[in-house]
């Protein structure tokens, strides 16, 4: 019983220090705010590690219906070792965390609009390295 209210307890912590609505499929909401003074003020130096954004390409244009698949290529940071992910954002809006060792994410549900996807890698702690990557799409109505 105590094992159990013990590892329960530090669930809710790791939990709380990153936010409530963590989906279980590997991302969730973080709340970061990229254009937020306060949380940009929390990134990390990159130290060399570097993220590229290899899908969409700039200036892409899907139906707002479409999976749009982001898919990234990153040096000198291995994504799933030691909690490091990756979060990515859509006009400054979380848009996800990714965890374990994927380089892609399905974004669904854009409405139709002008949007500058971002990707930022992310420590163990959650917080964003400085430098990322951004592109512009457009989603179009049906």
């Amino acid at each position: 019983m105590k094992k159990a209210t013990l590892l329960l307890s530090l669930l809710a912590l790791l939990l709380m220090g990153c936010g409530s609505d963590h989906e279980h499929q590997g991302s969730g909401n973080h709340g970061h705010d990229p254009n937020n003074q306060e949380a940009s003020s929390g990134r990390v130096p990159n130290n060399g590690a570097v993220v590229r954004i290899v899908s969409p390409v700039e200036g892409a244009t899907f139906n707002q219906n479409d999976q749009i698949i982001v898919e990234i290529e990153v040096e000198n940071f291995t994504v799933g070792i030691a909690s490091n992910h990756w979060h990515i954002y859509a006009n400054g809006v979380s848009q996800g965390m990714i965890m374990g060792q994927t380089t892609e994410h399905v974004l669904r549900g854009l409405e139709p609009g002008s949007y500058e996807l971002s990707v930022y890698l992310a420590d163990s702690d959650h917080r964003d390295l400085e430098d990322g990557d951004s592109v512009q799409i457009t989603v179009t109505a049906d």
